[in-house]
C-alpha cells in the first residue's frame, strides 16, 4: 500500500470533508435531515419521532445504541458530544451554525434540545451488512463507506422515509467531495467566534493562492487563539 500506484494516485484525494463539528457517523443522518426540513419547510418543533438506521458497524458503538441523555459541561464536552447523534441532530434541526459552539454551556444545557433529543432514537441498518464484509474481502485499503443511512422522520403522524449513500464531503461520490466556497464556509463557520474576520479572510486568499507565496513560514502563519 505505501508504495502502490505511486506516483499515479493521490491518496489525499480520498480525504473526507466533515463540515459538522461530530462523528462521520452522524454525516449522513444530519444531511438528509436538513435536506427533508428544508424540502417540507418543517421546523424542529414540528418533528414528532426521528429513527436513525445506522450503519452496523456505528451502531455496535454503546454510544449510538442509547445516546446519553446528558453531556457534562468540562474538557470533554466536545467529545463527548461530537457522539452523541441524537444531541447533533437537534443541533442541525435547529439550524444552529456548526462550530465549537454546538458544545457551549448554553446549548449543553439547553431544555429544549434535550426535550427534542428525546424524541430520536437509533437502530441497526441490517443491510448495511454486507458492505462491511466485502470491504474486507474485496477492496485494498478495506475501506468501508460510513455514512450510508437511513431513517424516518414522523410528522403530524406522516413518516417521511430516508436514506443516503454519501454525506457531503464523501470521496466516494461521482461530484467532487468539496469546492471552494464548501470549504471557505466551514472555515468561516468554525473559527469566526475565534479569529477575526480580516485575518480569516486572509488565511483563505494565502492558502487559495498557495503557488504564490514566496514564504509560507512568514505569511501563512496560524495566529494563536486565546483559550
Amino acid at each position: 500500500m505505501l508504495v502502490e500506484e505511486l506516483g499515479e494516485k493521490g491518496w489525499i484525494l480520498e480525504t473526507c470533508i466533515r463540515y459538522y463539528p461530530a462523528c462521520r457517523y452522524t454525516a449522513g443522518p444530519v444531511d438528509m435531515l436538513r435536506r427533508l426540513m428544508r424540502e417540507q419547510g418543517l421546523n424542529a418543533e414540528d418533528i414528532e419521532k426521528i429513527e436513525i438506521r445506522m450503519h452496523p458497524m456505528g451502531y455496535a458503538l454503546r454510544i449510538f445504541q442509547e445516546p446519553p441523555k446528558v453531556i457534562a459541561t468540562d474538557y470533554r464536552a466536545a467529545l463527548n458530544g461530537a457522539f452523541n447523534i441524537s444531541y447533533v441532530m437537534v443541533l442541525a434541526a435547529l439550524g444552529r451554525t456548526p462550530g465549537p459552539r454546538w458544545y457551549s454551556e448554553k446549548n449543553l444545557k439547553d431544555p429544549e434540545i434535550w426535550k427534542l433529543a428525546a424524541r430520536i432514537v437509533t437502530a441497526e441498518d441490517e443491510s448495511a451488512r454486507d458492505d462491511v464484509v466485502c470491504a474486507f474481502r474485496e477492496t485494498r485499503t478495506r475501506r468501508f463507506r460510513k455514512t450510508s443511512a437511513a431513517m424516518s422522520v414522523w410528522v403530524s403522524g406522516e413518516e417521511h422515509r430516508c436514506d443516503a449513500e454519501y454525506a457531503d464531503g464523501d470521496p466516494w461520490t461521482p461530484k467532487p467531495p468539496a469546492t471552494w466556497d464548501s470549504v471557505e464556509q466551514k472555515f468561516q463557520n468554525f473559527c469566526s467566534r475565534l479569529m477575526p474576520s480580516d485575518e480569516i479572510r486572509g488565511l483563505i486568499d494565502c492558502v487559495r493562492n498557495l503557488e504564490s507565496v514566496s514564504d509560507v513560514s512568514r505569511e501563512l502563519t496560524l495566529p494563536l487563539v486565546a483559550a
